[in-house]
């Protein structure tokens, strides 16, 4: 089952490329001319920028963990970051960079529950941020292709996170619920350690209500920066595209390629197309698209690299046995 949903997943992809290629077929001359045109400053800005923006997850990464009790420095988490985003663009798995990050979080910190809540924790932040961004952009922006569709499917996902973060951080519900999974599973004592585990990481996060609200921000300051890395590749491309349409539109294109496909190749394209292929020609949307993609192949070689480098050192192990700790 799991190799099926694996070739379904690249044949998504695959499929998805090759339908895109074949509706813009005519328009293949004007993307590598629109290509040519890139300005070699602003691509290299763009990469700084997005160097940035890691160093930046890194830091929020290893805030998290500083919350769950997990003591990881700015290198290990930058490391984690790293391979993450190699496992993401290269390699057709459906485990991805965040179960990697698990598994090496786990072995270097020897809190395996704590590591796997503190990378779910991260990735929460991120959608978080990215959806209120879109939801008040929404209101502030009028021109946007199907602003009203966008709008309902926003502001609902946005709202469940808004319940979510009640039900997690108001204690009584916190409580009740945690009673009702204790209830289902009466008699499993690994199940009843692993709720008294989360447990105690919520009550950690409730009790750090400044650090959730500097993480928050952190988590705002990031999307600003990939919406900016973005704006300024399609000046790159002499494209005239309002910063405040992109706020709306990044965020929707960052969850449709979440969608089962190889990292998002070809949804993410597609969806370039879809919403910028009118302001700004369809090849130019696709041309936009693939320089951004290239970016995060560039950051993504990097990662493996680190990943060649962590496997050939044991760094992770190295750093369990160095804190004494053994994996639980």
């Amino acid at each position: 089952m799991k190799k099926l949903f694996e070739i379904l997943r690249i044949g998504i992809s695959i499929f998805l490329i090759g339908l895109l290629l074949y509706l813009i077929r005519n328009e293949l001359h004007q993307i590598l001319a629109t290509l040519k045109k890139t300005s070699i400053l602003l691509y290299c800005l763009c990469f700084f920028l997005n160097l940035i923006a890691t160093i930046i997850i890194s830091h929020r990464l290893r805030e998290i963990f500083r919350v769950m009790g997990v003591q990881f420095t700015f290198w290990n988490c930058t490391v984690l970051n790293l391979i993450g985003y190699f496992f993401n663009n290269f390699l057709p798995t459906s485990t991805g960079g965040d179960l990697l990050k698990i598994y090496y979080a786990s072995q270097g910190s020897g809190r395996k529950v704590e590591s796997v809540t503190g990378i779910l924790t991260d990735r929460f932040f991120g959608l978080f941020a990215i959806f209120l961004l879109a939801s008040v952009a929404l209101l502030l922006e009028k021109n946007v292709k199907n602003r009203d569709v966008l709008t309902i499917f926003t502001w609902g996902i946005f709202g469940l996170f808004l319940i979510l973060t009640f039900l997690t951080l108001n204690k009584d519900c916190s409580s009740k619920i945690k009673g009702i999974f204790e209830g289902l599973f009466k008699g499993e004592s690994k199940m009843k350690s692993f709720f008294e585990v989360i447990s105690r990481t919520i009550e950690r996060i409730r009790k750090a209500k400044i650090s959730v609200v500097y993480i928050l921000s952190l988590s705002l300051i990031i999307q600003f920066l990939c919406i900016g890395i973005i704006f300024l590749l399609s000046k790159s491309l002499s494209l005239n595209i309002a910063f405040s349409v992109l706020i709306v539109i990044v965020p929707i294109i960052f969850v449709v390629s979440m969608f089962p496909s190889v990292n998002g190749l070809g949804i993410r394209e597609g969806a370039y197309v879809y919403f910028l292929g009118e302001m700004v020609g369809r090849g130019n949307a696709f041309a936009l698209s693939l320089l951004f993609f290239s970016l995060t192949l560039l950051l993504s070689l990097i990662g493996g690299l680190v990943y060649v480098w962590v496997n050939k050192n044991g760094y992770f192990r190295k750093l369990s046995f160095y804190k004494g700790t053994e994996i639980r």
